[in-house]
């Protein structure tokens, strides 16, 4: 098999690509953007040697690449504002639940209290029975 050097073409050339842009959404943004330099700083020194066809669907290589970068930006936004709204949610329900536990604090204080005045007042019954049975 030969390949055209003006397409630069090579057996497995489309799976390494796909596996690229795979792996570049896995990547921080600034690895991204570090990455997208070295891209076209090698995709430029390739470039050089190859004819103008070349370069033009090399340039439209470079503006599906960028395509992808916007959509990735978008998708990583819509997660930011997605985790900000669930943290917000999170914060209000942690509030709420702090006011429950606070009703329930004072709940417990409030059956405390009648716990024992309860006691206190079957004390006195018991005392009272224990010097008068026919009560």
């Amino acid at each position: 098999m030969s390949f055209s050097k003006e397409t630069n073409i090579t057996p497995g050339t489309e799976i390494k690509e796909e596996n690229q842009v795979v792996n570049k959404r896995k990547m921080s943004e600034s690895d991204l953007e570090k990455n997208k330099k070295i891209d076209t700083i090698k995709k430029s020194s390739s470039n050089d040697s190859l004819k103008d066809e070349t370069n033009d669907s090399s340039k439209i290589e470079n503006f599906d690449q960028s395509n992808d970068l916007e959509k990735y930006n978008e998708y990583l936004k819509s997660v930011k504002l997605d985790l900000e709204k669930q943290i917000e949610e999170s914060k209000q329900r942690i509030l709420v639940l702090e006011n429950e536990l606070e009703l329930a604090k004072q709940m417990n204080k409030e059956l405390l209290t009648e716990r024992e005045e309860a006691s206190k007042i079957t004390k006195h019954l018991i005392e009272l029975l224990s010097k008068d049975p026919m009560i």
